[in-house]
C-alpha cells in the first residue's frame, strides 16, 4: 500500500508491505524501484537526494527501526545492528536484522523531489 502527497517538485510518502505465504525475499539488500510502485518518478539530479524512516518487523513482535534512502529511483533500507558500538548501519536483507519470514511487515515513509 502506498499513498503520496504532492507538493510542487517535493513528493510525501507512506508506504507499507505486508508479507503474504507466497513471499520470499533476497538475500542481497532490500531495494524498492519507484517504478511500478505507483509513486512519482524521482529526479536524477542528485544521487542520494532523499531520507526517510520507517519501520521492520520481519517475524513475530520485535520492531526495528530503519532509515530510507532513494538511490536513482531506488528505496534502499538501513538498519543498526545490535552488536554496533557507532551509528553504522547495515542493508536489511533475509537475514538482517533478523530472519525474515512470511508474517514480515515494513513500513516506510519520506519525501523525495520529483521530476
Amino acid at each position: 500500500t502506498a499513498r503520496y502527497l504532492r507538493l510542487g517538485d517535493v513528493l510525501f510518502y507512506e508506504l507499507q508491505f505486508v508479507a503474504a505465504s507466497n513471499t520470499s525475499y533476497s538475500t542481497d539488500s532490500f531495494r524498492l524501484s519507484l517504478s511500478g510502485s505507483g509513486l512519482p518518478a524521482s529526479t536524477s539530479s542528485v544521487t542520494y537526494h532523499s531520507f526517510g524512516g520507517g519501520w521492520v518487523r520481519p517475524q513475530g513482535s520485535a520492531i526495528y527501526p530503519i532509515q530510507v534512502v532513494e538511490v536513482n529511483g531506488v528505496f534502499i533500507l538501513y538498519v543498526q545492528p545490535a552488536n554496533s558500538t557507532y551509528l553504522q548501519v547495515s542493508w536489511c536483507k533475509s537475514t538482517v536484522p533478523e530472519n525474515w519470514n512470511t508474517s514480515g511487515i515494513m513500513y516506510l515513509c519520506g519525501w523525495y523531489r520529483t521530476a
